[in-house]
């Protein structure tokens, strides 16, 4: 694994004292030496303060690790936004902001929709279905149409509402329960390569780790809540497995928590749509 997450508090917002600790690369003054002479290099400090004049506050935000120290501070990183000071509450989350960036080609400036649950202190990306992402290229007017693209968020608040409500109103029988963590587990790991280590732990109870809540507010069996279970040890990983080495070696050990950003931001969408559709699946049969 070659990727670092650093987080704080989501209660309050980041000062730019610990977004330098976070993740470095946000206050890059230049971009990497090989990019072209057409990139229009905008540092993405710029563009957090232009979203904080505009109420956006950074509450996390990491980077990602790279195995060449030199490329460390121009990586790509990850920045969550909240508008502390008028919160947009959705039931017991709130709307916020996530913004992804390099300064080292990889990437352009990408606004996704998120929300963060104040149980669990877990944050969700919603799914391209729901909310489509904004992306901008770098170029000169890059600050201004990251910020442009931050209001088209607070528009879509209705629809993300209105899906999280859908969900809250939806009962799932026990062994619709277990199909969604099914269908989640085996997104989540795909065909091991040749000579890996042989899952012994039958599905079965992997399936019911992952349906198994942590917390009082998360017992119950509608599809919101039910979401946010197998979300939750999804990304935040700890479920107990046994595998066995080609040595025939027995190990039991537990799964780790998701600190990729692509990978976060893929398997968050991946499980919002498995959400969205289920919720469709349920609709059509009532």
């Amino acid at each position: 694994m070659f990727y670092r997450e650093m987080s704080q508090s989501h209660n309050t917002h980041l000062n730019n004292e610990l977004l330098l600790k976070n993740a470095p690369s946000i206050f890059a003054e230049q971009p990497f030496h090989d990019v072209s002479e057409k990139y229009g290099f905008i540092p993405t400090i710029n563009v957090i303060d232009g979203l904080r004049d505009n109420g956006w506050f950074p509450v996390d935000a990491t980077q990602k690790n790279v195995r060449l120290v030199e490329k460390e501070n121009f990586t790509k990183h990850l920045v969550r936004f909240r508008r502390l000071n008028d919160d947009i509450q959705v039931g017991d989350s709130v709307v916020e902001l996530v913004l992804t960036n390099s300064h080292d080609r990889t990437s352009g400036f990408i606004l996704h929709a998120g929300i963060f649950r104040m149980a669990c202190a877990n944050g969700i990306v919603v799914a391209d279905s729901t909310f489509q992402k904004v992306s901008v290229r770098h170029s000169q007017h890059s600050a201004d149409r990251v910020i442009e693209g931050s209001y088209t968020i607070i528009d879509e608040v209705p629809k993300i509402t209105s899906e999280i409500e859908s969900m809250q109103n939806i009962e799932l029988t026990r062994n619709e329960q277990m199909i969604f963590a099914r269908t989640a587990l085996d997104y989540m790991t795909p065909e091991p390569k040749k000579d890996a280590p042989q899952v012994l732990t039958a599905d079965n109870s992997i399936i019911e780790q992952m349906l198994r809540p942590k917390r009082v507010a998360d017992v119950g069996s509608d599809l919101w809540g039910t979401y946010n279970v197998i979300q939750e040890k999804c990304l935040r990983g700890g479920l107990r497995i046994t595998k066995r080495n080609a040595k025939g070696q027995y190990r039991r050990t537990t799964t780790r928590e998701v600190k990729s950003i692509d990978r976060s931001i893929k398997l968050n969408k991946a499980l919002w749509d498995m959400a969205t559709q289920m919720r469709s699946l349920k609709k059509e049969v009532a």
